[in-house]
């Protein structure tokens, strides 16, 4: 998320569920909801803020608690409504307010009776009091989201960089997938780059328009000849990380939609809360066509519909908490890790240079006149 510009806070956990809702259960509490400011306001939550959020706050723990011990065939609709009273607090943590919700903001089109579950699609609505258009009207900088798009489950999923490989294995890498994985390299000379792998994204030159900011954020590819890679290089005084960074730790580029001819980029957080509008549907009101996929499927897809559920349950919380404070949380087994200055070191090395170069060519025309 682009407004999280700080390093981030690494927390020593062995059970990053309950150590991420033990910090978002501290707005339960209106002792410390009487000392929060937030950042898009500055002004303390009134009584009416502040019952919402503790109440919002505590349904939404039931709910993830309720779906981390369901089957899947009831787990989808519990974590809609747990992800939408989150996404209620978040929203009124830090904008000191949030409009009146009456409707999810997304109607599931028809369910077709066969044929991939990724094919099942919702339309946005842009009706007053929608859910989906507050919240990521406040999650989702720039955002483009409007009425009457339609969205496919197979779009939302692979707008998810933590669903990459399983959006993959389940679509076999077609247009539906909108995540670029890049590594980060330290070169030979000692500079920092990206590199894309074009045996995995053979079609990236035609991507890049749709990766926002990229033009901003990097100078003109380079593609060595007999390389599979891409690489990208930084500019230079450019903080701007356009990345999104996986639980896994890698990195990815977001790419964006082309809807109703304009380009839609997905937060991570709101494709997984669109992605679970359609299961839950799917869950509570086409029970038998929901049973019949999970009964009769062992399929890519199956398994990519699983993990998009374990996945929500671990991440989701996680982003939310990142959202509400300013900053990105990373909960891990390990009690240290080293501190890599490389970055920074490189950046300053490279301005070292260019000033001891300038310098020198001012001299060398002095000497000339």
């Amino acid at each position: 998320m682009t407004f999280m510009t700080e390093s981030p806070v690494v927390i020593y956990s062995e059970k990053p569920f309950d150590d991420i809702w033990l910090r978002l259960l501290r707005f339960t509490s209106h002792g410390n909801l009487a000392q929060h400011r937030p950042r898009n306001s500055g002004a303390a939550l009134d009584a009416e803020g502040s019952a919402e959020v503790s109440a919002s706050c505590q349904q939404a723990h039931e709910y993830f608690r309720a779906a981390l011990s369901a089957t899947l065939a009831t787990a989808p609709l519990q974590l809609y409504y747990g992800m939408a009273s989150l996404l209620k607090a978040a929203t009124i943590l830090v904008n000191g307010a949030c409009g009146d919700i009456g409707h999810h903001g997304m109607t599931a089109a028809e369910i077709p009776s066969g044929g991939k579950i990724g094919d099942v699609s919702l339309v946005v609505h842009a009706m007053k009091a929608g859910g989906l258009l507050e919240y990521a009207g406040t999650l989702q900088p720039g955002n483009r989201l409007g009425g009457k798009q339609s969205w496919s489950l197979a779009e939302l999923l692979g707008s998810v960089p933590d669903l990459f490989d399983e959006h993959a294995a389940a679509y076999g890498g077609s247009e539906l997938g909108h995540c670029v994985p890049i590594e980060r390299v330290l070169q030979s000379d000692s500079k920092i780059a990206d590199r894309i792998d074009l045996t995995r994204v053979p079609d990236l030159e035609n991507l890049i328009p749709k990766i926002e900011h990229f033009s901003e954020r990097y100078l003109t590819p380079q593609h060595p000849a007999g390389s599979p890679f891409m690489i990208l290089r930084p500019r230079l005084n450019v903080a701007l990380d356009i990345t999104e960074t996986a639980l896994s730790g890698r990195r990815f580029l977001l790419v964006g939609h082309t809807k109703e001819g304009r380009l839609v980029t997905l937060t991570p957080v709101v494709a997984m809360f669109m992605g679970m509008f359609i299961l839950g549907t799917l869950s509570r009101y086409h029970a038998r066509r929901w049973s019949s996929f999970l009964d009769d499927t062992q399929d890519d897809e199956r398994h990519l519909v699983e993990m998009s559920i374990r996945m929500c349950i671990r991440t989701f919380p996680n982003m939310a908490l990142d959202f509400i404070v300013g900053r990105k949380h990373v909960f891990t087994g390990l009690r240290f890790q080293d501190t890599d200055l490389r970055e920074y070191a490189v950046t300053n090395d490279v301005k070292e240079i260019v000033s001891k170069e300038v310098e020198g060519v001012f001299h060398r025309l002095k000497r000339q006149e």
